[in-house]
């Protein structure tokens, strides 16, 4: 099958355009009583029968000798021969990617998804540590720096302060799906543009340890709170 020359697979094309050609023109001279006016009508169902038979069996010639150069020819040979199908085969590929969704996005690898996963889960574990520290150390100085013996109000105010703040920070650091802020995240992205990936690693370390920043308000605020009282209430 591969013994066919480029000058004979034109040749066979060629031919099965001509026949097509001639099949039509035939139906049309069928149709339109053309050049069979003269005939008797027994010669006239005769010549058509005898006509359509040799049209069909050259048809089917030229459909077995096309089908014979399509299993030799690669796509790149019948692009070449006709223009048209130049514009279907450049359509294809792009038809093919949309239907079974290729894309030029490069996928992350497993390894690649796993340590992503193990550093959201170290920062995330950093985070709980730093924040437990902090909340025990300034247990600790609550307890030895500023002890008193007796329950007043004082003392019950600082209890419960300190306990409240226990709660919470247990409660927030058990939340799984506990995100930063929008603002956060836009300031991030902003100075993403300006500083170096290092700089921008600690400062994202940073805005994770937020909440010991508004726990260290909430202690200056609740200082400010309780002299206000001390001062109208002369405790």
């Amino acid at each position: 099958m591969s013994d066919l020359s480029e000058a004979e697979k034109r040749n066979l094309l060629r031919q099965r355009r001509l026949a097509k050609a001639k099949m039509g023109a035939d139906r049309l001279n069928k149709i339109t009583g053309m050049n069979q006016s003269y005939k008797e009508p027994e010669a006239v169902v005769e010549s058509t029968t005898k006509s359509t038979g040799q049209a069909t069996l050259q048809s089917a010639k030229q459909a077995h000798d096309f089908s014979h150069i399509s299993e030799v020819e690669s796509v790149s040979h019948l692009t070449a021969a006709d223009p048209d199908m130049m514009d279907i085969s450049a359509f294809q590929p792009t038809f093919h990617d949309h239907m079974f969704g290729k894309s030029d996005e490069p996928m992350e690898s497993p390894e690649l998804v796993e340590y992503r996963a193990k550093q959201a889960e170290y920062v995330r574990y950093h985070t709980q540590f730093v924040t437990s520290v902090f909340l025990l150390l300034r247990y600790f100085a609550y307890a030895i720096l500023f002890c008193i013996p007796d329950l007043t109000l004082k003392n019950w105010l600082l209890i419960l302060h300190v306990s409240f703040q226990i709660i919470y920070a247990l409660v927030v650091s058990n939340l799984e799906n506990f995100q930063p802020s929008s603002m956060l995240s836009g300031i991030i992205s902003t100075l993403q543009q300006f500083l170096p990936p290092v700089w921008v690693g600690r400062l994202k370390t940073v805005f994770k340890l937020q909440e010991v920043v508004d726990l260290s308000l909430a202690d200056f605020s609740f200082v400010v709170c309780v002299y206000g009282l001390k001062s109208i209430f002369s405790l």
